[in-house]
């Protein structure tokens, strides 16, 4: 980590000067780098890959990850509060950029050392980034219906098959790709495969246009008898789902605390803006029904925060976390679509319109509570953790 920024405790640790130093650090490299070029990066739809290697440089990409991968140390909890400051600051940017450091804790979970060594260093260094090939045209949620297959060949396997939403596929220096390699047998036939960048056979469609994250890059990719090494296989085969359902804990974690930011960003713009419009003679700060809806805000924003940082607290402790992790990620997503509607709302005319950011924050909010699985699918899991019997289970008269 750069010289100023602040030592941090052996990874799984994180005291709360420690957590208040590293939000001061981040969000004073997110308002002084990351402010000053979001709306550009949204217009253009282009992702500023240089800002990676910089947070590399100030350690912020590896916070939370042991130092004897490239880590810097510290807490998972110490990470998404990193996340949420960047998401603050642009969530189409903090998208793009903490993919990588999400494979890297699957990689870190599953991969042979000789992998870990190789390929977890680069990402949180901010050298190399790496994206997660799962979704599938039929195949989101549903993992079961995956079709894209990994047949043996020569000592190696042959990838054949479609993936969509993939995001940084245009850049990844790593593709960690889940593919069947036991047809019949459902979730548990599945494994996962690191794609190396230029492998022949994988071709990356154009970047998809979207309603939100203009700044992340998303795009199919095709996989035409994809030739990859045995060494390709990230962890045991057929194993590849539970890695990546382990994985959703921190991932859904980090979106609820990223949901946070985005909130709190809405939540900052409204304030300053309601402090100064004039109405009637007085600023519409002062009336008493946009007071109310600003405190609610408020109060929406730190509930969700706090409920995602239980969650951290729980997976930094090793304790099960599945179902605070979802719970976490389903109130702050619906949260932050709550609150940046709002802001435009009490924004009226002028946040109907492209001139200031609350229009991106709302924008970017509606695929919070898509991505990493959507409100119904995190709802099915706290169902389920709640001891509620699923259909299958239901007596027959």
């Amino acid at each position: 980590m750069a010289s100023d920024a602040p030592a941090l405790s052996p990874s799984g640790e994180a005291t709360e000067e420690e957590l208040r130093q590293i939000r001061s650090a981040v969000r004073e490299y997110a308002d002084r780098r990351l402010v000053p070029i979001a709306e550009e990066a949204d217009v253009e739809e282009r992702f500023p890959l240089e800002v990676v290697k910089e947070m590399g440089d100030l350690g912020f990409m590896g916070i939370g990850f042991s130092e004897a991968y490239g880590g810097t140390g510290g807490s998972k909890l110490a990470f998404a509060i990193t996340v949420e400051e960047v998401y603050r600051a642009s969530a189409g940017i903090a998208a793009s950029a903490f993919m990588s450091p999400l494979i890297a804790h699957d990689l870190l979970m599953a991969a042979s050392e000789e992998q870990k060594r190789r390929l977890v260093p680069p990402i949180l260094s901010g050298d190399a980034t790496a994206s997660l090939a799962v979704t599938e045209p039929d195949a989101g949620s549903d993992a079961g219906g995956m079709r894209t297959r990994a047949r043996n060949s020569d000592g190696g396997y042959v990838i054949s098959g479609y993936k969509r939403f993939i995001t940084n596929a245009t850049f990844a220096d790593t593709i960690l790709v889940m593919a069947r390699t036991t047809p019949g047998i459902g979730n548990r036939g599945l494994s996962l495969f690191a794609v190396e960048r230029g492998t022949p056979g994988v071709d990356v469609q154009p970047p998809i246009r979207k309603l939100g994250w203009h700044c992340s890059d998303t795009a199919d990719i095709a996989f035409d008898d994809c030739e990859v090494p045995e060494s390709a296989l990230v962890g045991q085969l057929d194993a590849g789902f539970k890695v990546v359902m382990h994985g959703f804990n921190l991932e859904r974690i980090v979106l609820a605390t990223g949901s946070v930011g985005l909130g709190q960003a809405a939540l900052e713009a409204t304030i300053g803006y309601v402090s100064e419009r004039v109405q009637f003679g007085d600023r519409i700060g002062a009336f008493q029904s946009v007071r109310e809806s600003v405190a609610r805000m408020a109060a929406d924003v730190e509930a969700a925060r706090q409920l995602a940082y239980h969650a951290a607290r729980k997976l930094d402790a090793d304790e099960p976390c599945t179902a605070e992790a979802s719970m976490a990620k389903l109130v702050a997503a619906e949260m932050c679509q709550r609150v940046t509607t709002k802001a435009i709302q009490l924004h009226g005319g002028v946040g109907f319109t492209m001139e200031l950011p609350v229009q991106r924050f709302h924008r970017d909010s509606l695929i919070m509570t898509i991505g990493g699985g959507t409100s119904e699918i995190q709802a099915e899991v706290i169902a389920r953790a709640l001891g509620l019997p699923r259909p299958a289970e239901k007596e027959t008269k």
